[in-house]
């Protein structure tokens, strides 16, 4: 016996989950407040964009970092402003301007190792090795040094600081602190050069 059965009215077929849908379609949901198309987008692209960018930084841990900030800045970005053409490609874009951040970052990291490892040395056991008139001259050298060159000079090699709390004790970048800190100890050597010769 066929069935006669009939859908009640206003009913159609199944809706399709959220994980079936485009990403423009997920995208125009999310910015009316659907949750469960933030969570299905960040399922969809989040594994393949910290599998790039942990291969491209070559460590994990800066790959998820990457991987996470790119997709928390987009969702964000795209509950207010229309979706892209292809969100893969605003991804890849995004990451992409990320792991630059993240190499320069390294880079002068590495610098500012360095230089602190590698310019002027004082304090410590070195300065146990100086002779009197050494001390001396880089307590006289020190007094002659621009106020500011000295105070960063001194809460780094002496006190022991990273440049970036002396930056925030100064109020500037650690970029900055970093290079008035390049300045003192040039300032240092060429006045401990004078003092040590006359």
């Amino acid at each position: 016996m066929r069935d006669t059965r009939t859908e009640p009215a206003g009913r159609g077929p199944a809706p399709s989950s959220a994980g079936d849908l485009d990403d423009a379609v997920l995208l125009d949901r999310l910015r009316r407040g659907d949750g469960a198309a933030w969570e299905t987008l960040w399922q969809r692209h989040y594994p393949w964009l910290r599998s790039w960018a942990a291969s491209t930084l070559r460590s994990d841990e800066d790959g998820e970092d990457v991987a996470s900030e790119t997709m928390l800045r987009t969702l964000v970005r795209f509950t207010a402003h229309p979706a892209p053409a292809s969100l893969r490609a605003y991804l890849r874009t995004a990451a992409g301007n990320l792991v630059v951040d993240t190499v320069r970052g390294r880079v002068q990291r590495r610098e500012i190792a360095e230089r602190q490892a590698g310019d002027a040395r004082i304090g410590g056991d070195e300065a146990s090795d100086l002779l009197p008139e050494e001390r001396r001259a880089v307590a006289r050298a020190l007094r002659e040094m621009p106020d500011r060159q000295r105070y960063v000079l001194v809460r780094l090699v002496v006190d022991g600081l990273t440049v970036s709390e002396v930056a925030e004790e100064i109020a500037v970048t650690p970029n900055a602190a970093s290079q008035l800190a390049f300045r003192a100890r040039g300032t240092l050597r060429r006045l401990l050069g004078s003092l040590l010769a006359a």
